[in-house]
């Protein structure tokens, strides 16, 4: 994985380990002989040594005969070329256009090889020319494989059929699909078990070869959710390889292309969904314990390895777009690629030299760079050195610093991307340095916190119409910090008339305080937050940033109630008209009631009908008892203050 984290207070790591986010960003990083294990360890990769077949644009498939000849099939000029032991190549058929796309050799070491779209079927005896063996009628020859008694499975499109021809060159049609092309072949039990796959659909066929039966019995072993089938591989304990493609013409937007991994019983255990747009080919090489997988794909080069588990590695990464076959020979493999067309041999021997560079790594403003510190397997006779640059462009170009040593100090300026580079070396064919993981130090300027909000809530008119008063106010807010840095806050206050402020609290780490206005004088106030990196950054580092709230009101004194009156009470109702006054210097009146005989409180409206004014005049008729009665008003002003008044009516 790729990560960020930071360190204590004074800097930043970019570590590089494992092999996750390195898979998903081949386009921004560059390798060239070195393969990047399922482990997370980066090695040299065994040597590739190329060879150029004229000016073939593709090389579909490898074969051997017994003597040792490796045979190429390419395209688009239809040529087959034949490497000899000692290393001449020579060109032994050349039908001028076309492809072969189909190339198998049998235990007697004679080699077939099917010409598109004439769809014709040639064969090389040992020490002999290509004759033809077979003109299928049909358009292409996507695969040969050989079969038990001389005979040769031939898969061909547009008719969807499979062919069985004879040593004499008799074409029997033994099965033929829905699907227009049968486009892999693969043994699951030689002789007796034959996958076919198939384009579109995607489909693998698993053929029943009973002895004696004319045509085999034929069942579904998978059908993939992708359009072609383009590669099955099998091992000897059953265990199914399908390389598979969504097609141009699709329009999924899931998994484009794959391999699946089938068992016996067709149960899919596991799909591989490749980085890259296409799967050419695949190969099983053996290997102590579990048999590995190899796949070739385009279009960015490159050969992956796959464990029984699923579990990937980068094997290879050829300069060429499109490797497109894999053909285990002589104890080694055999690559072929496309756009150009090259026939690679890679063998057991490591490469003597190899290189990786990072993808550049973005520190989000110039940082200061430290050092750069690696895990690594170096064995005596092995190496590896680092480099790094930096510049300020997403992707280097000519702006960027020129490449210097690590060792461990980083002399790249200081910059906003960097970007680190490995260099591998072996003096032994049998040993190279393995790389774990890379650790790049670097201190990024320091930002200042930003306070997104600071509330003082003030009484709300539910609790001010109670006569709830809070004197004590909860500030809150909100701060961040661009480098995630541990923050402490400052908070301040100063009256309408005042020019300097207050403290009222210091180091505060939470993100709210109460603040008690008690102790206030009434009038109208602002508090100023100061949010600080201090926490966190060293002393000369350090970066505030501050808020000021808008003017708050503090008023904690009660309104007055002045004029109580009563009238002249009526005999008959016991009705009498209650008049009073209500003045407050600061805020608005909220509430009015009034009670007689501490009976319920009766709300009052002002005379003038609505609460808006910090003097209001009340007036209500209240309904007396016979003798003493006690009259009394209740008010509270928008900040919840509350004040009272009492007279004594007497009802005859």
């Amino acid at each position: 994985m790729w990560t960020l984290a930071l360190i204590l207070c004074i800097g930043s790591v970019w570590t590089t380990d494992g092999t996750d986010s390195l898979l998903q960003q081949l386009d921004r990083i560059e390798f060239e002989n070195v393969s990047i294990h399922r482990q997370g360890t980066v090695a040299l990769a065994p040597v590739l040594a190329a060879r150029t077949l004229d000016d073939a644009a593709a090389v579909w498939q490898a074969a051997a005969d017994r003597n040792g000849n490796v045979y190429a099939a390419t395209g688009n000029q239809g040529r087959l070329y034949r490497i000899g032991r000692a290393g001449r190549t020579e060109r032994v058929y050349d039908s001028g256009s076309g492809e072969i796309l189909a190339l198998t050799a049998d235990a007697s070491g004679t080699v077939y090889f099917g010409t598109t779209p004439e769809a014709r079927v040639y064969r090389i005896r040992p020490g002999g020319e290509p004759e033809l063996l077979c003109t299928t009628g049909e358009s292409y020859v996507f695969s040969l494989l050989a079969g038990p008694n001389r005979d040769l499975y031939c898969a061909t499109g547009e008719h969807g059929k499979l062919l069985r021809i004879s040593a004499a060159g008799k074409a029997t049609e033994v099965f033929t699909a829905q699907q227009a092309h049968l486009t892999a072949l693969t043994w699951l039990v030689p002789g007796k078990e034959l996958l076919v796959g198939t384009s579109p659909d995607g489909i693998v066929y698993r053929l029943n070869l009973a002895a004696g039966a004319d045509r085999p019995e034929a069942s579904v072993l998978y059908d993939t959710p992708l359009n072609e089938v383009r590669a099955i591989a099998a091992d000897a304990a059953g265990r199914v390889y399908i390389g598979a493609n969504a097609g141009h013409d699709s329009d999924s937007d899931s998994t484009r292309s794959g391999v699946f991994f089938i068992d016996r019983q067709g149960v899919r255990r596991w799909l591989w969904p490749a980085p890259d747009s296409t799967v050419f080919g695949l190969a099983l090489m053996d290997s102590p314990g579990q048999p590995r997988l190899l796949a070739a794909t385009g279009n960015k080069g490159m050969v992956y390895e796959l464990d029984t588990l699923g579990r990937v590695s980068v094997r290879y990464r050829l300069k060429e777009t499109q490797a497109l076959c894999l053909t285990p020979l002589r104890g080694g493999l055999r690559l072929g690629t496309g756009n150009p067309g090259k026939l690679y041999e890679a063998g057991s021997a490591y490469a003597d030299s190899g290189f990786i560079t990072s993808a550049p790594h973005d520190c989000a403003n110039p940082a200061l760079f430290g050092t750069l510190s690696f895990r690594a397997n170096v064995p005596a006779g092995t190496g590896l050195a680092f480099e790094t640059r930096s510049g300020n462009s997403e992707k280097p170009d000519s702006t960027w610093s020129q490449w210097t040593a690590a060792a461990p100090a980083i002399t790249s300026p200081s910059r906003r991307f960097i970007q680190w580079r490995a260099r591998l070396r072996t003096s032994f064919p049998n040993l190279t340095p393995e790389l774990q993981r890379v650790d790049v130090y670097y201190r990024p300027a320091n930002l200042a916190s930003v306070i997104k909000k600071l509330d003082v809530p003030a009484p709300s008119m539910e609790d001010a119409k109670k006569g709830v008063n809070k004197p004590s106010r909860q500030v809150t807010w909100e701060a961040t910090d661009p480098d995630s840095d541990s923050l402490s806050f400052e908070l301040f206050f100063r009256s309408e008339a005042q020019t300097s402020w207050q403290r009222v609290g210091r180091e505060i780490t939470d993100s709210r305080f109460d603040f008690d206005t008690r102790t206030l004088p009434d009038g109208w106030y602002e508090l100023r937050l100061v949010a600080s990196d201090k926490p966190t950054q060293p002393a000369g580092a350090v970066l505030t940033a501050e808020q000021v709230t808008r003017p708050f009101l503090v008023d904690n004194t009660a309104p007055a109630v002045s004029g109580l009156k009563t009238g002249t009470p009526n005999a008959t109702t016991g009705l009498c008209r209650v008049s009073f006054s209500v003045q407050d210097a600061l805020s608005p009146i909220a509430a009015a009631r009034v009670s007689v005989n501490a009976g319920d409180w009766l709300p009052l409206e002002p005379d003038d009908h609505i609460f808006d004014s910090g003097t209001e005049r009340f007036a209500a008729e209240v309904k007396l008892l016979p003798g003493e009665n006690a009259v009394g008003v209740w008010v509270a002003d928008a900040q919840g203050n509350v004040a009272a008044a009492r007279t004594v009516v007497h009802l005859k």
